[in-house]
């Protein structure tokens, strides 16, 4: 490994003690003296967490881009909290050699502080990497911790980097018994007078009492695999309708499609991050506790842990209403990721009763509470993939969007309801009255106007506002009076057949659709069958958590997925919101395996 040579890159020095805002004071010039207080010198070592470990466990070295470091920023507290002073450095880091598979790069670093007082030094830091341009501390520790921020910045040349903060974990007692960290704050090392020197010289010799940091990065990586390194997929699907000329809801025959895979994305996901990682409460909460079913969830060995509080931990998720969406959810056109193509986002964690289906468990999860791996697809005719096929799905049954609205209507006659006639002529003898019995062209599928992906309704044609409409009586004469409010009757009824709580039409717009696969994270409490039915058993059974990399396959894929009324929006209005359905329908997810690994710690080393 390279030592590089000992460079002072700057310094931000703050005066001792807080102030009454949220916001500490400005910075004193370092270059004048500051009467009763001491310059000290503090050696740090950098260790940047590899990303996440998981279902599989394992360490994984991030690409260059991922590690890649422009500015260090170090920011003390004293022993009640309060904000004391910051310090910046950074020179740059070496990628780390052999076996230790829980480092990705090693550094160090020297601080001088000016202006502390040496008989009450700072007791906390915390440390981040990549500052947001935008951050500064606030006047504790806590709300310092809390501070929302994106997880990714950009340099000067416009490169996106990873913010880094230091690693949350519950220390083992004996480092608490050493002083080098407590429960209070998990988000910070704590310091010991040791750790300060008042000699500018070497650090030779000092190695003793430097200060070992661990950081890992905000954000969760995220990867797509594909069997066969094919995007085409061949499925045997049940069509009602033209191509097998068949209108009832029990078909029979199969008709072969195919799928293609457009590329890949993320939806329910938080829109930002804390600055540090709260996992605070877990260690007394099953089922964390030692004696619990996620013992092993805190992994103080390798400085992190494995489950956190994102910024809507423990608060209700809403999904109905697009103008309050809690989470962000992508489009069709935005999912467009090619599979082998990483990408990232914040972490997303809840109590399980708030991804819940209902309070209990063997309640099943509501996908949409949760962050999900989104496939964009199309599905065709053909197997060149020339040939798009607009479907409507309405009770695991698939019709062509023309014969479903014939279906409807159909269904209108069985009951009874379909007593609607246009009538021409003039009711003389030379021109006689003719009724005409309303049909499928003259109604339309259109958006069902709530959050939910797809789903439309049956709706009367605007050609057919203002034409009167007209009933067959009991004894087969024809009522003299146009039917008063005809068409909201009509599409009253519509509703009422086809458009039901349990029974929602669902309509693939140029074939386009989409497959979801929750991402899982803990799964220590479940089996396989539990599993697959996504049972929400315990907490963390679902959830994205920072520094994790959730890498995930698809072997195959044997039917249709949930399909979109909007995929590309308009003028007028932006796309249509991915929102997953529940997996009680067939056609929520593919089979997907999910495999989480840990970035790797990213220790960067350096001399200043």
């Amino acid at each position: 490994m390279n030592t590089i040579s000992k460079i002072l890159l700057g310094t931000a020095i703050l005066a001792l003690g807080a102030c009454s805002g949220d916001e500490p004071a400005p910075a004193p010039d370092p270059d004048v003296p500051t009467e009763g207080k001491s310059t000290m010198f503090i050696d740090v070592n950098i260790t940047s967490n590899a990303t996440g470990r998981g279902t599989d466990g394992g360490w994984q070295h991030g690409i260059e881009s991922e590690h890649d470091v422009k500015n260090a920023y170090f920011y003390f507290f004293d022993k009640d909290g309060r904000f004391v002073t910051q310090a910046t450095v950074w020179t740059g880091g070496d990628e780390t050699e052999g076996t230790n598979t829980n480092v990705e790069y090693l550094g160090n670093n020297t601080l001088i502080l000016r202006g502390l007082n040496k008989d009450a030094l700072p007791k906390y830091l915390i440390t981040i990497l990549n500052k947001p341009d935008d951050f500064e501390p606030a006047n504790t520790i806590e709300a310092t911790a809390e501070k929302l921020v994106g997880i990714t910045t950009t340099d000067a040349g416009g490169n996106k980097l990873f913010v880094m903060s230091t690693s949350s974990f519950g220390a083992t007692q004996d480092a608490i018994n050493a002083g080098l960290y407590d429960k209070k704050y998990p988000y910070a090392n704590k310091l010991k007078d040791e750790n300060f020197r008042t000699e500018e010289g070497t650090s030779e010799g000092f190695d003793a009492n430097r200060v070992n940091i661990y950081v890992e990065r905000l954000a969760a990586k995220f990867s797509l695999s594909i069997a066969s390194n094919t995007d085409v997929f061949p499925v045997e699907v049940t069509i009602a309708g033209e191509i097998n000329d068949q209108v009832e809801s029990a078909p029979s025959g199969h008709t072969k499609l195919y799928v293609k895979i457009h590329g890949y994305g993320l939806t329910g996901t938080e829109k930002q991050s804390y600055i540090s990682k709260k996992i605070d409460g877990f260690f007394d909460k099953a089922p964390f506790t030692a004696n619990g079913a996620i013992p092993n969830w805190c992994d103080c060995s390798n400085f992190r842990s494995y489950w956190g509080q994102s910024v809507h931990y423990g608060k209700q998720i809403s999904i109905n209403d697009a103008n309050e969406f809690t989470l962000d959810y992508t489009t069709y056109e935005e999912a467009t990721v090619k599979p082998g193509t990483p990408i990232y986002s914040t972490e997303n964690t809840n109590i399980a009763d708030n991804i819940r289906v209902d309070a209990t468990k063997t309640s099943g999860l509501v996908p949409a509470k949760v962050t999900c791996l989104i496939l964009t697809a199309q599905v065709f005719t053909d197997q060149a993939c020339t040939s798009p096929l607009e479907l409507v799905d309405f009770n695991n049954t698939y019709f062509t969007r023309p014969q479903f609205r014939k279906y409807v209507l159909q269904r209108l006659t069985d009951g009874g309801g379909l007593n609607y006639y246009k009538r021409t002529g003039a009711g003389t003898e030379a021109d006689p009255y003719i009724y005409t019995q309303i049909s499928a062209d003259d109604i339309e599928l259109v958006d069902g106007d709530d959050a939910t992906t797809g789903f439309v309704i049956a709706k009367c044609k605007k050609s057919l506002e203002g034409v009167d409409l007209y009933q067959k009586l009991p004894d087969g004469k024809w009522s003299d009076t146009p039917i008063a409010d005809a068409i909201a009757k009509i599409e009253a009824e519509m509703l009422n057949v086809v458009n039901t709580e349990t029974t929602r039409a669902n309509l693939f717009k140029n074939g386009k659709m989409f497959y979801s696969v929750p991402i899982e994270h803990l799964n220590e409490t479940r089996d396989k069958e539990e599993k697959a039915k996504y049972l929400v058993k315990d907490e963390a059974n679902y959830g994205v958590v920072r520094n994790h990399w959730y890498n995930v396959h698809i072997s195959n894929i044997v039917r249709l997925g949930q399909g979109i009324y909007d995929p590309d929006g308009g003028e007028e209005h932006d796309p249509e919101p991915i929102i997953p359905e529940n997996p009680e329908n067939e056609r929520f997810a593919v089979g997907a395996q999910i495999n989480i690994l840990s970035w790797k710690i990213v220790n960067i080393e350096q001399d200043l």
